[in-house]
């Protein structure tokens, strides 16, 4: 492993979430984001490109407008590939798939793949605790779960 692709790769997906995620610097995708990005975020949706990152940003915000990621650990895999562990958290305004806002707060956990080409972020994959947002919210799957 190369200790200063390792570094870059790491410092990359730490921007990747405390810049252009929680401060909404959308000006840095681009020296972020690979132009064929190949997105899976933590709600399961599937996005290409920066532009079809974009558009999951502001379906996230739309439905948490105060959505924001703690960054618990980052560590280099083999691959190369960084491995993300996080918690989100944000007050549920807007429709999640099938369930109308309810004002509630969430945090749930995540963990995040991402592989690098040219420098940039080129494939993202993110897992998300959903069945934890969705007892959150009031959902339950059937009695007692």
């Amino acid at each position: 492993m190369d200790t200063l692709d390792a570094s870059r790769h790491i410092s990359l997906v730490d921007r990747f979430y405390r810049r252009l995620w929680n401060d909404n610097a959308r000006e840095l995708a681009p020296s972020l984001l690979h132009p064929d990005l190949s997105f899976r975020g933590a709600i399961g949706l599937e996005k290409k490109g920066i532009d079809g990152f974009l558009s999951y940003m502001d379906t996230m915000q739309a439905t948490f407008p105060d959505f924001d990621t703690e960054v618990v650990s980052l560590s280099y895999g083999q691959g190369p590939q960084v491995i993300s562990r996080q918690i989100y958290r944000g007050t549920h305004m807007g429709a999640f798939h099938e369930v109308p806002a309810t004002g509630r707060q969430v945090e749930y956990a995540g963990v995040g793949f991402f592989s690098f080409e040219d420098g940039l972020i080129h494939k993202v994959w993110v897992l998300g605790d959903l069945l934890a947002v969705y007892r959150q919210l009031g959902w339950r799957l059937a009695p007692g779960a």
